[in-house]
């Protein structure tokens, strides 16, 4: 078999370099960098945002794998280049405008593999199929980690484009008004500390709605430090009045400063509970790691080794969790570290009259 090269761009980068390490113990992989490339480190310089550049960087790979932020801005333009060189890409982020946008390419592309998205919506996926039509689905994640500057413009970026609707869930097939009266700190199970935990509906947790017929589906973003949740409706109320770039790159650059003084030397972790009921069970997936950057590569990674050995993959742009082969995940999540358990609990059943 042809052993076939995966090329990532940004991977020098926190998320792309544990791609790169992942990836390369089994595959040949082209790393893309923005400067001072070694070749004899399989390193091709390359300017994602040129398409000249980022055509030259393509011919030299099967698949791409885009790790370079801020996806909300950048993927659309890098997928539209790496397919019309006639190769698929994965995309840790892109939302559901991505996938419109490219609904009618006869190329395959994964988005949203990363953490959240991504992760996020392979477990409630998983727990769909596990608890055959559930009644409901919770999904609770969040922690306490300072995220590079890229990131930090996708949670604006996304916040802007109502990627996510505050204090929303999804309740008898339909979206409702999740009333939240106080912000106060709770415990909530598997997770390290006390939290904020908010009401936050995104269109992942939609599609999975649609998707699997999910009557009543409750996501939760739960942070540490209330000012880290300041910080993001700062920076949304910002954007919204700057036009220029470069003043929109110093007012991220002051928010991650902040951001990073309320991490101080705290301990940084990320943590995800996924629950489904039904009348007979309840299934719980609790996934606890040290940072959510980790687990966006691993997701990537993934998703990738599933492409480049899928024969006959179909042709057009898929979430990452109608693609990604959960049990594969799980697995390779616990292989690398990554605390997963997965807790099945049999309801009681009542007996009807006249039974013993």
């Amino acid at each position: 078999m042809i052993m076939k090269k995966i090329g990532v761009l940004g991977a020098r980068g926190t998320i792309g370099s544990l791609i790169v390490q992942y990836l390369q113990k089994n595959h040949e992989v082209i790393k893309g960098v923005r400067t001072f490339s070694d070749v004899s480190n399989n390193e091709i310089a390359v300017d994602a945002l040129d398409g000249a550049s980022l055509s030259n960087f393509c011919k030299n790979c099967d698949v791409v794998i885009n790790a370079i932020g801020p996806s909300y801005i950048n993927s659309k333009k890098i997928i539209d280049c790496v397919n019309s060189c006639g190769k698929p890409c994965i995309d840790l982020f892109g939302g559901a405008e991505l996938e419109e946008k490219l609904n009618n390419k006869e190329m395959v592309n994964i988005i949203n593999a990363g953490c959240v998205p991504g992760l996020s919506g392979i477990v409630m996926a998983y727990l769909a199929k596990e608890c055959g039509v559930p009644d409901k689905i919770t999904l609770i994640h969040g922690g306490n980690e300072l995220g590079g500057l890229a990131a930090l413009k996708d949670i604006v970026y996304s916040s802007v484009d109502e990627y996510s609707l505050p204090n929303r869930i999804i309740h008898n097939g339909g979206i409702e008004e999740k009333i939240k009266f106080a912000d106060m700190k709770e415990k909530i199970e598997y997770f390290p500390e006390l939290v904020y935990k908010d009401p936050l509906l995104d269109r992942e947790g939609i599609r999975i709605h649609e998707k699997y017929n999910v009557g009543n589906i409750e996501q939760y973003h739960c942070i540490r430090d209330i000012r880290s949740k300041e910080l993001i409706a700062e920076g949304c109320i910002a954007c919204a009045g700057i036009q220029h770039t470069e003043e929109k790159e110093e007012v991220f650059k002051k928010l991650l400063k902040k951001q990073s003084l309320i991490v101080g030397d705290s301990m940084q972790w990320f943590s995800m509970v996924g629950i489904s009921d039904n009348a007979e069970k309840t299934h719980k997936l609790v996934i606890r790691a040290k940072g959510s950057s980790f687990i966006s590569g691993i997701v990537a990674a993934v998703a990738c080794e599933k492409l480049i050995n899928d024969e006959n993959p179909a042709n057009r742009t898929m979430w990452a969790f109608e693609y990604v082969d959960a049990e594969k995940l799980l697995s390779v999540l616990k292989e690398c570290g990554v605390f997963v358990e997965h807790i099945v609990k049999e309801k009681a059943r009542e007996l009807m009259y006249g039974e013993i």
